[in-house]
């Protein structure tokens, strides 16, 4: 935008902008800096979705986590930087015993030094950097460790010359001792990796250097360098294992003779066959006939139900759910932070949940955009976000965009009121409708993240979750959007919800809500138990959602107290977290409900799904299976035998030496 509307009248020469033009032309490299794997992807996503033609991207040194997933990421023009900071072994002490110790933590002081090794064999070029050694006296110890990891030397004398040369765009002048290039060399006494030895010479563009005198080694009296004790080139054959894929049915799974609960509110569980093939439901009748090939599962005396939908989640989310600089923030993304290695994504698939709507948190009035995934183990952000699922945003009320009520370290940000939050959201689309129309005038505005997705709300096409409370906050949005033409797809919490439920299912919106949370903060004080039956029996499309990271590992327990509390049918209630929340997602035609046709979503349990002692057996996503409860006892000793030999390697002597 800028490269087009540079020259004219009103529009300010900004340096920034400049300087980004070269970045989108090519003459600049766009180095940018990881703090983490699931950073290297996010990243390395992010350029190419920008088409930005040269980058290089400094990587975190935990790549062998998944070397599948940062292959696949590379796109045209890349280069990966690595650095060399391995990590010290660890030393038990009485502040942290050995029994503190996470298996995450010894894999990746084992396993770093192998990063080299693993690109290159992956055929990934890459070039060394010193940048975070502590000083640039460890790099020798370090260069020994990666090559005593098996990385050939080779590979480690190209990614300290060739590799950084044809990143900068001076490989034809420096980075091989070839005819015609730059007499920039180093003479030494021994190989550059050899461990012993010293510079005798250093040469820059034809010159010695005239003061290498006070740069060399004065002597070769040292210890030799070599490989710490626990580096063997053999324990580098492969990277640590990733995480276990789905177990695929291959043929398709026959579920035989368990009592099947549709997910509908209407329907009496009853004894059935379910038959899946290619991740779709084909079947469900009595006693169907077996396919040859497929997987065949006794559930005779267990219970099937649909996966679990979660309508309100923040699990996954690396950093703070909130972006909190100011109050209108549509125009950040929960799908760019999405951590698929948080453990919780298991605890829950062992809990019968497969579908989540992660949500931007509550500080905001307009807060950032939501995402709609399966909680596929083992998948790649992009792979976990279903395809097709409706845009989501997040609007808040109340005391947590207000603020008013935090202390005076939170008095500086609009608005400190409940009308302030009206405006500011009445503002926002005021602005979003000016926006398009410049645009539609053919003016071409300076592009506003924000207005665009908030025109995607206009037109139908991103759905309002709000998190609230009191009813009188609710009735006050709904006849905002009423008079600015939007609508609310979805009140998250909503704890009043039973007072204006005939308002509420008026307007078109639906309602998510706690099964019994109150009394934490003063605007739930009038939460009751009944609240979803109530708004239920008022017309109001209404589910129960967690919250929560550990929460969500209840759920089905969590649509019991609506049984409990209000009478609900088993059926019913079970609906508060299968059917319904997926057709508040803009899924239901994929998930939700076990149906012929649909993905195959489901649950195995061992009671009826709604009971205290329901214990979920195997969950199964799209025909695939993520988690079966028969398997956790060898998982666990797996983990305790690796666990146990990598605390034997920290105790090395030579090491301890």
């Amino acid at each position: 935008w800028y490269d087009r509307h540079r020259g004219e009248p009103g529009v300010n020469l900004a340096s920034t902008l400049e300087s980004l033009g070269g970045v989108r032309r090519g003459e600049r490299l766009l180095l940018s800096e990881s703090k983490s794997f699931l950073d290297v992807l996010r990243l390395a996503r992010l350029w190419k979705e920008l088409s930005i033609p040269r980058t290089a991207i400094v990587l975190s040194g935990e790549e062998w986590q998944n070397l599948d997933w940062l292959v696949a990421s590379r796109a045209a023009g890349q280069g990966w930087i690595l650095p060399l900071n391995f990590p010290a072994t660890p030393k038990a002490s009485k502040a942290r015993p050995t029994s503190n110790w996470t298996l995450d933590v010894l894999r990746q002081w084992q396993a770093a030094p192998g990063v080299a090794r693993w690109l290159q064999v992956r055929g990934q070029s890459f070039a060394f950097t010193t940048h975070r050694l502590k000083s640039l006296d460890e790099l020798p110890q370090a260069l020994a460790d990666a090559i005593g990891a098996g990385l050939p030397q080779d590979s480690a004398l190209s990614a300290l010359t060739v590799e950084p040369a044809k990143l900068l765009g001076i490989s034809d002048k420096f980075g091989t001792l070839t005819a015609g290039k730059s007499a920039s060399f180093v003479i030494r006494t021994e190989g550059p990796f050899s461990g012993k030895g010293r510079i005798e010479e250093i040469w820059v563009e034809g010159r010695r250097h005239p003061h290498y005198d006070r740069i060399v080694q004065d002597d070769d009296s040292a210890d030799p360098v070599k490989p710490r004790a626990f580096i063997s080139a053999a324990d580098y054959a492969s990277p640590p294992a990733a995480i276990k894929q789905a177990e695929s049915s291959g043929h398709g799974v026959l579920i035989q003779g368990a009592t099947l609960w549709s997910g509908e509110a209407t329907d009496t569980p009853t004894p059935a066959d379910m038959l899946v093939r290619n991740g779709k439901i084909q079947a469900i009748a009595p006693q169907l006939p077996k396919p040859a090939g497929v997987l065949v599962i006794d559930g005779k005396g267990l219970h099937l139900t649909p996966g679990i939908v979660d309508a309100h989640s923040h699990t996954a989310v690396e950093g703070d759910v909130n972006e909190a600089g100011r109050n209108v923030t549509a125009m950040v993304a929960i799908k760019d932070v999405l951590n698929v290695l948080d453990h919780d994504i298991y605890l829950q698939l062992a809990s019968g949940v497969t579908t989540v709507n992660i949500l931007h948190g509550s500080a905001n009035a307009i807060g950032g955009q939501a995402v709609t995934v399966k909680w596929k183990w083992g998948a790649t952000p992009t792979e976990m976000v279903i395809e097709g699922a409706p845009e989501g945003i997040k609007f808040a009320l109340g005391e947590n965009p207000k603020q008013s009520n935090w202390g005076d370290e939170h008095s500086s940000r609009y608005p400190q009121t409940r009308l302030g939050v009206n405006e500011l959201v009445r503002g926002s689309f005021a602005t979003a409708k000016n926006y398009r129309a410049q645009k539609l005038a053919g003016d071409d505005p300076q592009p506003d993240l924000v207005s665009e997705a908030l025109l995607d709300v206009l037109d139908g096409k991103r759905l309002i979750h709000c998190h609230s409370y009191r009813q009188d906050e609710i009735l006050a949005l709904i006849r905002l959007a009423d008079q600015e033409g939007f609508k609310i797809a979805v009140f998250q919490h909503v704890l009043e919800g039973y007072k204006v439920a005939d308002e509420i299912a008026a307007h078109g919106a639906s309602a998510s809500t706690f099964a019994d949370w109150w009394a934490y903060k003063v605007e739930v004080e009038d939460a009751i138990p009944q609240n979803a039956a109530l708004m239920r029996e008022r017309g109001v499309l209404v589910s129960i959602n967690s919250d929560s990271g550990d929460l969500a590992r209840r759920l089905n327990t969590e649509a019991g107290k609506s049984v409990r509390y209000a009478d609900l049918s088993e059926p019913a209630a079970l609906s508060l977290i299968t059917r319904n929340p997926a057709e508040q997602l803009g899924i239901l035609n994929r998930t939700g409900t076990l149906a012929v046709g649909k993905d195959a979503d489901f649950v195995l349990w061992s009671a009826p799904p709604l009971s205290q002692e329901a214990v979920c057996l195997e969950t199964w996503i799209e025909g695939k299976r993520y988690y079966r409860q028969a398997d956790e006892a060898g998982r666990a000793a797996a983990q305790q035998s690796e666990r146990a030999k990598l605390i034997k390697l920290t105790e090395s002597k030579d090491e301890e030496k």
